[in-house]
């Protein structure tokens, strides 16, 4: 047994003693002990009734703890069953036909632009022509 544990065992003990002496916060920690399994053999039904004892007395932390263990434990998440992948996915030719479209919507764009800069460089006031000086 190691030192630590020989520590938890004497502290299981005291609390213990100090539990049947009446002691309210010795109930509360005894009930931690005999829940957890610290010092003592885990005893989770002994825990309910230290702690229920200590509630009873006033001591809160000794209710909300009676109170945990009182609650019911919901049942364990059920897993889904696998489903199958989707047969729908995009190939890789579907994807470079997409990527193709994207790119020719691109150029298309990038024309226009050059059309519409060169046309108005034509008429004047475009966005590549020089500011025209009235100072004359």
């Amino acid at each position: 047994m190691s030192n630590n544990q020989a520590n938890q065992v004497k502290a299981a003990q005291l609390f213990r003693d100090a539990a049947y002496g009446g002691d309210l916060e010795a109930q509360f920690e005894f009930g931690i002990c005999l829940r957890d399994g610290v010092g003592v053999q885990q005893n989770p039904q002994e825990a309910i009734e230290w702690f229920r004892k200590a509630a009873e007395a006033g001591h809160t932390g000794a209710a909300q703890a009676l109170s945990m263990l009182q609650r019911p434990v919901p049942p364990a998440p059920q897993t889904p069953p696998a489903t199958p992948p989707p047969t729908n996915l995009p190939t890789t030719e579907t994807a470079a036909h997409y990527n193709g479209i994207a790119f020719a919507v691109f150029v298309g764009i990038a024309a226009f632009i050059i059309f519409c800069c060169v046309c108005q460089d034509t008429v004047g006031g475009g966005l590549f022509s020089e500011p025209e000086n009235d100072a004359g």
